[in-house]
């Protein structure tokens, strides 16, 4: 991850600001996506990967919103829904505190 998308994840999680609003995704919740269209930057993390309680549950690096929203859930809450514009360059990652139901 470079250290400006590191910083953003830091300052955020510590002030409590949202970048945008929180969203489930396949049991995954209070997740939100990170990178603003149409820049949105590039981490050195891979999906899987935990910094600071949050877990990279998915990104548009390798899949477009379109492949990773085919087959998420339907909730009224779901990140896809909260997506907001693609990205001319870069992608966007979507980070989550947890699994839900799991501590």
């Amino acid at each position: 991850m470079n250290l400006q998308t590191l910083l953003a994840i830091t300052t955020l999680a510590a002030s409590g600001t949202a970048l945008a609003q929180k969203c489930t995704y396949n049991g995954y919740e209070n997740c939100e996506w990170y990178g603003t269209a149409p820049f949105c930057g590039s981490t050195d993390y891979s999906v899987g990967d935990a910094v600071n309680g949050r877990k990279l549950v998915a990104s548009t690096e390798k899949q477009s919103q379109e492949a990773l929203c085919y087959f998420a859930d339907d909730s009224p809450d779901n990140c896809c829904r909260s997506y907001g514009a693609g990205c001319w360059s870069g992608y966007k990652q979507l980070w989550c505190d947890r699994k839900m139901g799991m501590f």
